[in-house]
């Protein structure tokens, strides 16, 4: 189970973070995804003005999140704080993933995945 903030650990609707670790899953704790993911919506506008519609539909995720109303300190930011642990699982994981990426490496993979898959 991989997590990247405590606030996040015991916000499951039927099972405490300690319930389901006492499953006996694997707790794997990576850096906060708010520090180098979360930032001002127009570091995201290549996302958002990208001519494929895949990305475009990222950067509609992130402003899902941001406009949500759930949690209110990310609002006129681009919240993709859990995107974080995907790109930690894609990248490797606990074999060499990014433990803490940047919206430049996002680009940088998601552009890469285009290309190739076009």
């Amino acid at each position: 189970m991989v997590t990247h903030h405590p606030a996040n650990d015991d916000a499951g609707d039927f099972y405490s973070w300690q319930d389901i670790l006492d499953f006996g899953v694997e707790e794997v704790r990576i850096p906060d995804q708010n520090i180098n993911l979360k930032v001002d919506e127009s570091q995201w506008d290549w996302a958002k003005n990208h001519p494929d519609h895949r990305v475009q539909f990222v950067w509609l995720m992130g402003k899902m999140a941001e406009i949500d109303d759930v949690v209110k300190f990310q609002k006129g930011k681009w919240d993709c704080s859990d995107a974080g642990m995907v790109l930690y699982l894609i990248t490797g994981a606990t074999n060499g993933g990014l433990k803490q990426g940047s919206v430049q490496q996002v680009k940088t993979i998601l552009e890469y995945f285009i290309k190739d898959n076009s």
